[in-house]
C-alpha cells in the first residue's frame, strides 16, 4: 500500500502521542452565530434541504448490510502490525507490551487474541477478589508470549479488591516470559495510582487517532458495494454526496465525526450508523421535495446524550465506576459504589442511552454505550472526576 493510503496499517504509539482530531474552526463560529441569532431574534436562517422530521431511523438489519460490523476492523490490522514490530525488538526492556484502549475495545483484544492463537491467562471470577483468602497467585510460567487480555478484570475498587492485581503486576514485572497486556485506558489511569501499575510496567501503547480522512476511507470501503449499486449518502442540509469531494480533502461530515468521536474508530462507527436515516414519504405535502427516495440515505448528526438531572451526582459516580472497571455486574457495581439509589439510577442511565446491559442472570454486565462515550467523558471532566490519559 502507498504510504499516503488512509487504510494502510499504522503502528501503535504511546499515550502521550495520541492527539484527538479537532473540530473545524467554522463549527465553533457557526455555534456562536446561532446563539447570536437566537439572542437577538433575527431572521431565521435557511432551513435544511430535508426537514429532519421526515427522517426515519434506518433498521439495524439494513445498517448491517451497508455499514457492517465489526466496528474496529482497521484497528485490528494496526494492532497486528504493531505486535509484529514488538516481536522484532531484541531488547530485554521490550519483554512486556501493554496496550491500553478507550472503552469499547475489549472485543478487539479478544478478536486479536483468537487470530494469534496465543495462550491466555484468564482473570478469576471478580466476585472472588474480595474473599479472604482471595484467588491464588497468578502463574505466568511457560514458553512463548502470554496474553493477559483484560487487566481491568483483575481488580475491584474495594479495600479487599486490589491484592490480586498487585500480585499480578509484580509477577509480570518479575517474569522472564514475554507478556502482552490488554487494558482499558480508564483502568490504567486508576491502577497507576492505586497499584503502581505505571511504575511496574512499561508505558502503554494505543492506536493513532482516526481523523476525517481515515474515517472517510474506511466508511467508503464499507459502503462501496452499496454505492456501486447507485445508493448515495447525502447531507440533509444541502443534499451533497458526502463521499464525493472536489479535492483530496475529506468531507467536513467526516472531519466533524472524527472530532466528535475523539478519533476512536468504534465510537465513530456507532455515531456514523446513528446518523444514517431513510426518508419517509411526504404524503400530501407537495412543498417538500422527494429527492431520490429509493436510492438515498440522508446524513444528519446523531443527537448528543445527556445525563439525567435526577440524582445527577449518583449518575456520574455510577458512570465513572463502570468506566474504571471496564464494565461490571449490577451486584459488583453496588459493591464498589454503595449508594442507596444505585438500583434506581442504573435504569435511568439505560433509558437515556448512556449505559447498556449485556448477558443474562449472573452474567449480566453493565457498560457505557460506545456512542455515548464522548458525551459522558466530557461531563465527567466538567464535574471534576478523574479521567483516562487519552
Amino acid at each position: 500500500m502507498p504510504e499516503d493510503d488512509p487504510l494502510a496499517p499504522r503502528a501503535f504509539r504511546t499515550f502521550n502521542t495520541f492527539s484527538e482530531p479537532s473540530m473545524p474552526a467554522d463549527e465553533t463560529l457557526q455555534r456562536l452565530l446561532t446563539r447570536a441569532r437566537d439572542l437577538f431574534a433575527r431572521a431565521e436562517p435557511d432551513g435544511p434541504l430535508v426537514d429532519e422530521t421526515r427522517l426515519d431511523r434506518t433498521t439495524t438489519e439494513r445498517l448491517d448490510e451497508i455499514v457492517p460490523p465489526p466496528p474496529w476492523q482497521p484497528v485490528l490490522r494496526d494492532l497486528a502490525h504493531s505486535y509484529a514490530e514488538w516481536l522484532a525488538q531484541p531488547e530485554v526492556g521490550s519483554r512486556v507490551q501493554v496496550v491500553a484502549l478507550p472503552p469499547g475495545g475489549r472485543d478487539l483484544i479478544d478478536a486479536w487474541t483468537r487470530a494469534q492463537a496465543l495462550p491466555v491467562l484468564e482473570a478469576p471470577d471478580r466476585a472472588l477478589l474480595v474473599d479472604d483468602p482471595g484467588p491464588p497467585a497468578p502463574d505466568l510460567s511457560g514458553e512463548g508470549v502470554l496474553v493477559i487480555p483484560h487487566l481491568e478484570e483483575w481488580f475491584l475498587r474495594d479495600a479487599a479488591g486490589l491484592d490480586t492485581i498487585r500480585a499480578l503486576l509484580a509477577a509480570i514485572a518479575g517474569s522472564e516470559r514475554p507478556v502482552f497486556v490488554g487494558c482499558d485506558s480508564w483502568t490504567w489511569a486508576y491502577l497507576s495510582k492505586a497499584a503502581d501499575a505505571a511504575m511496574l510496567l512499561p508505558k502503554p501503547y494505543t492506536f493513532q487517532a482516526y481523523d476525517g480522512a481515515h474515517l472517510q476511507a474506511w466508511f467508503g470501503a464499507l459502503t462501496r458495494t452499496a454505492r456501486a449499486q447507485g445508493i448515495r449518502f447525502r447531507r440533509v442540509e444541502n443534499g451533497d454526496d458526502v463521499f464525493e469531494t472536489e479535492d483530496d480533502a475529506p468531507h467536513d461530515v467526516f472531519v466533524r465525526l472524527a472530532a466528535r468521536s475523539l478519533g476512536i474508530p468504534w465510537v465513530a462507527w456507532a455515531l456514523w450508523r446513528a446518523s444514517i436515516s431513510d426518508l419517509h414519504p411526504n404524503g400530501d405535502d407537495e412543498s417538500v421535495p422527494d429527492i431520490h427516495d429509493d436510492d438515498t440515505f440522508w446524513i444528519a448528526p446523531a443527537p448528543e446524550h445527556e445525563v439525567p438531572d435526577a440524582n445527577r451526582q449518583s449518575a456520574l459516580l455510577t458512570i465513572h465506576a463502570l468506566l474504571v472497571h471496564g464494565g461490571l455486574s449490577p451486584h459488583l457495581l453496588s459493591r464498589v459504589l454503595p449508594l442507596p439509589d444505585t438500583d434506581s439510577v442504573v435504569p435511568a442511565l439505560v433509558a437515556a442511552g448512556l449505559v447498556e446491559r449485556s448477558g443474562e442472570g449472573d452474567r449480566t454486565r453493565l457498560s457505557v454505550v460506545p456512542r455515548a462515550y464522548p458525551d459522558v467523558r466530557a461531563v465527567l471532566g466538567d464535574a471534576g472526576l478523574p479521567r483516562d490519559g487519552i
